[in-house]
């Protein structure tokens, strides 16, 4: 669908003219995406967007939306989608993951400026960066964005490979090579927000509405007066900044509050009480993995709740966002376990750790005091690797494996053969561990899946009742 309209350059200065706005700028490369522009006000911003430029690439009117949201305590990421594009079409990949170049962008970049946590980001486009919008979201696992807004909207998307389908992603092939039209996704799990034109000549209108309204977690804004030239800011700017304000509220209320209790108040851990009691049942610590604390790791929580286990959820993702030492860790699970054994009458602990989590819990468990190792009935560790580091790296997180792990997980599994121990691996994962704990005491069992395995929580959890970690 041609998507450069000739009134763009008519307008975009306009937009830049009206934005007012005086911003710090800068410009970086970053892999994939080339030269990526910041724009920020503050030195410390609370939030940090994604702005994804239409077919007109980063000039004109974009420079004003993101000068303009650089406003409101963010800091903006520039993001030229005709450098991305050209990125993604020299790819040999049979599909493009584009969320998880998404989520690199923003932890590079907030990693630079020194975010003292890592915050998700809002992703914003324009025309064919609104398509793409829609694309990252449904690829993306629940929570991974505090949400997106689409201006301009057409569900098609031109590219000579699909985006992968994971998740809740699905496309339509219209020209093999092409083009490919996203399906409307009934459970999308990340927010979505579409401004759209009532007078689009270029995205019909009805057709947005239909799939809008087919999407779950998405919200149509119409535009009376607009076009999908957006050159009256008047027309659309207000609402703009209120879907952008309502996203970042409802994220809030959404994501899993911290507990901010005086021992263990530096610890981003997250709560899950059980839904039943059952006196002797133990506590489950909870180790994410290197993604954060997503609905992967609270579904866990969800169904160990419903057994009468109470939860105590470590978001990986903000603990290790700064380097820590293998003691420290030890030291500061140690803190919450001791807090929360006496706070609920609970002397027995279940530690359970999911992919960097899974690398992490032995370590932790080889340096507890004897007197708190001596609670642990049992430990399970879902998809480890064999080496990991104390820290977050970007390449770890897109599964690309990191020279900087330094850690041998290997040894420390060995260590710990005291302690009942439960490895878990989706069948389509490759990996050498089985083999390596053969000759050990450690139960290793394959499900069926990948990394997630297919989100097959009941089945999971009856993979460790069968297997007495609980």
């Amino acid at each position: 669908m041609k998507r450069i309209i000739i009134l763009i350059s008519v307008f975009a200065f306009v937009l830049i003219s009206q934005s007012g706005a005086v911003s710090s700028r800068d410009s970086i490369n970053v892999a994939p995406f080339g030269k990526i522009f910041i724009y920020k006000q503050t030195a410390t911003p609370g939030n940090v967007i994604i702005m994804i430029s239409g077919d007109g690439g980063w000039k004109l009117g974009v420079v004003g939306f993101a000068e303009t949201f650089s406003e409101i305590n963010a800091l903006v990421i520039g993001v030229d989608i005709l450098r991305y594009y050209k990125e993604l079409r020299q790819r040999t990949d049979s599909c493009y993951n584009v969320a998880a170049d998404f989520v690199q962008l923003a932890t590079e970049i907030e990693k630079k400026f020194n975010f003292p946590a890592y915050t998700p980001p809002v992703i914003m486009g324009y025309s064919s960066g609104a398509t793409l919008v829609y694309g990252i979201l449904a690829q993306a696992r629940p929570g991974t964005f505090m949400g997106g807004i689409s201006l301009g909207f057409c569900p098609d998307i031109e590219l000579p490979k699909i985006l992968c389908q994971v998740n809740g992603l699905t496309e339509r092939v219209d020209a093999p090579g092409k083009i490919y039209y996203f399906q409307p996704d009934p459970k999308l799990g990340n927010s979505w927000i579409v401004l759209q034109g009532k007078h689009d000549k270029v995205c019909n209108f009805q057709t947005v509405y239909n799939f809008v309204s087919k999407t779950a977690n998405a919200e149509l804004v119409t535009l009376p007066e607009v076009g999908h030239g957006f050159s009256k800011w008047a027309d659309f700017m207000p609402q703009w900044k209120d879907a952008y304000n309502r996203l970042i509220e409802k994220f809030g209320k959404v994501q899993p509050v911290d507990v901010n209790i005086e021992q263990v108040k530096d610890i981003p851990v997250v709560i899950t009480k059980a839904k039943l009691e059952k006196p002797d049942a133990p506590i489950a610590l909870l180790i994410s993995g290197d993604g954060g604390w997503y609905a992967f790791e609270q579904l866990i929580a969800d169904h160990l709740a419903k057994v009468g286990i109470p939860t105590i959820g470590l978001d990986a993702k903000k603990y290790f966002w700064k380097r820590r030492l293998p003691e420290e860790t030890a030291g500061d699970m140690t803190k919450i376990l001791n807090y929360y054994s006496k706070e609920w009458g609970k002397e027995r602990f279940l530690l359970i750790g999911y992919s960097l989590g899974a690398e992490i819990v032995p370590f932790i468990v080889n340096r507890m005091p004897e007197e708190m190792k001596s609670r642990i009935g049992s430990s399970v560790l879902l998809s480890p690797a064999t080496t990991t580091d104390f820290e977050i790296h970007i390449s770890n997180m897109l599964g690309m494996g990191n020279r900087q792990n330094t850690y041998n997980v290997m040894d420390e599994i060995v260590k710990m053969q005291a302690i009942s121990t439960l490895v878990i691996f989706g069948d389509g994962e490759k990996t050498t561990i089985p083999g390596l704990l053969s000759p050990t005491s450690v139960k290793v069992r394959l499900i069926p899946g990948d990394h997630h395995y297919k989100f097959n929580l009941p089945l999971i959890m009856q993979t460790m009742k069968e297997n007495k970690a609980f």
